[in-house]
């Protein structure tokens, strides 16, 4: 019996809350009846196990330390992307993933003080860019944002957040992904008419979007207006306000990823089982997140 996720969290022992169902891992599958219960027994404990994981891992606390003692000494927008240590933090509390890894361009989109569709960010059409300009202000008040006590304890209550879901990515491929878009769905307005787009501009919402509906490899070659289109023609997302929805979707979603992990339905029974009462499909989806 592999050990659980929750084993990240202090658990001793190797005995999973999955043996309790009968359900074992594989160094070389991934079993989506595994990440189905590991969502479930974490989600309902979210808070916990986040303290329970700072505790485990004091290198994040170390990050954090670092962040709250340096952040207050920059006296220019400058520094800030200079710091590495300050960037990665920053980019890794606000779910910068897709341009990360390019401080230049994070820089540029961030002080663009262009508004609409020649906005930099529009113009990525990445909405956690387009997010972070907005919490952080550095194009129109430079460091006076970032550098008050209410922003910096939402960088570090997000950071440490961040850093609990890359935690579960290493046992449980795929789980980081559906639990942060259970908390960031959760708390959006699906109401608007672009909730569409902004789901889409997260790659990893869109990853959850794309690999759960199941939704051909072609379509990263469509633009983002028939992409919206095929998503919204296969679910409503006004539906995933509705908390048993959005859990049973996240449920499809773990499932639908355990098969194109393990090459396709035919390798993972239990999921495809799973899948059929969930009126899903199997088919190999691409999961990169596309930038138009």
């Amino acid at each position: 019996m592999s050990s659980s996720v929750l084993s990240l969290f202090g658990v001793s022992g190797t005995t999973s809350a999955l043996s309790l169902f009968g359900v074992t891992s594989s160094a070389s599958k991934v079993s989506g009846s595994s990440l189905v219960v590991e969502y479930n027994t974490i989600e309902s404990h979210t808070t916990a196990s986040v303290s329970s994981f700072l505790k485990l891992h004091p290198s994040v606390l170390t990050s954090v330390q670092y962040f709250k003692k340096e952040i207050g000494t920059l006296t220019s927008v400058d520094q800030l992307f200079s710091n590495k240590k300050l960037y990665s933090f920053v980019t890794t509390a606000l779910g910068i993933t897709t341009w990360a890894s390019e401080p230049n361009m994070v820089k540029k989109a961030l002080l663009d003080k262009t508004s609409g569709s020649k906005n930099l960010a529009t113009k990525l059409s990445d909405s956690q860019l387009k997010s972070a300009q907005s919490v952080l202000a550095l194009n129109t008040s430079g460091l006076s944002t970032i550098q008050t006590s209410s922003m910096i304890s939402t960088l570090i209550t997000d950071f440490e957040q961040q850093s609990y879901y890359q935690g579960l990515e290493s046992q449980y491929p795929g789980l980081s992904a559906a639990l942060e878009f259970r908390s960031q769905v959760s708390t959006m307005d699906l109401t608007s008419s672009d909730a569409i787009y902004t789901l889409m501009g997260n790659g990893t919402l869109k990853g959850v979007l794309t690999t759960a509906l199941n939704l051909p490899t072609e379509l990263v070659y469509q633009d983002v207006s028939t992409q919206a289109k095929e998503i919204q023609a296969k679910i409503n997302i006004h539906s995933l306000k509705n908390k048993q929805s959005l859990d049973r979707f996240v449920e499809r979603y773990l499932l639908s990823y355990a098969q194109n992990a393990n090459g396709g339905a035919n390798n993972n029974v239990g999921a495809q089982t799973a899948l059929g009462l969930l009126n899903g499909s199997s088919s190999s989806v691409n999961l990169m997140s596309i930038i138009a």
